[in-house]
């Protein structure tokens, strides 16, 4: 167990809900915000999940690789970790080709990002400087399974509404590709964003 949960766990003797407790809120843009200065939403630490599922329940999952702090998304059906975690990739000029992640150079083969845990996709945004700005583009695992598909409008793309699980795995990547639809578009960078998925 890692000193986090020790300290939260520390002089605990039943089990139950912690006796801090944590309302939490879904923001705008799909983060999840822990509020500390007031107490309403307990929290239940452990390796499953509390059977609360009414979304005013905190998990603090205790399995190795997930430990975290977890809420039941209510529109999605499942334990997600409140941390939102983002991949992106760009390419100066793009068309039928895997885009580059976040600092490097030219994309090859394998150069995705690795996903070694379960996760959900939960949105994806992107935006365009020039060329082809209603460029066809993907969110990919392992380069050839789509999670998402979209085209740019007017350059630009935002959608924090979607619900596509990753199962992971020690060599499962992260990729975007831009398609061969169209002309090329120019300096595009892709933005995806993932939570663990706990339960």
């Amino acid at each position: 167990m890692i000193p986090f949960f020790n300290m939260l766990l520390k002089g605990r003797k039943s089990e139950g809900p912690l006796n801090e407790h944590r309302p939490i809120a879904i923001t705008p843009n799909g983060a999840a915000r822990v509020e500390l200065s007031t107490a309403t939403s307990p929290v239940f630490p452990g390796a499953t999940p509390p059977a609360d599922t009414s979304g005013e329940s905190l998990w603090l999952n205790t399995n190795a690789g997930y430990e975290g702090l977890y809420f039941y998304d209510l529109t999605r059906g499942k334990w997600l970790e409140t941390t939102l975690i983002k991949h992106s990739w760009g390419e100066d000029i793009a068309d039928n080709k895997v885009l580059a992640p976040a600092g490097i150079g030219n994309a090859g083969t394998g150069a995705g990002h690795l996903a070694p845990q379960d996760l959900t996709l939960v949105g994806v945004t992107s935006h365009a400087r020039a060329g082809n700005l209603s460029k066809t583009l993907e969110v990919r695992e392992d380069e050839t399974t789509i999670l998402s598909n979209f085209s740019l409008v007017g350059g630009s793309f935002e959608n924090m509404t979607l619900d596509v699980d990753v199962t992971g795995g020690a060599s499962k990547t992260l990729d975007s590709f831009a398609t061969n639809a169209g002309a090329n578009v120019l300096d595009v960078v892709v933005d995806a964003y993932f939570r663990r998925r706990g339960a």
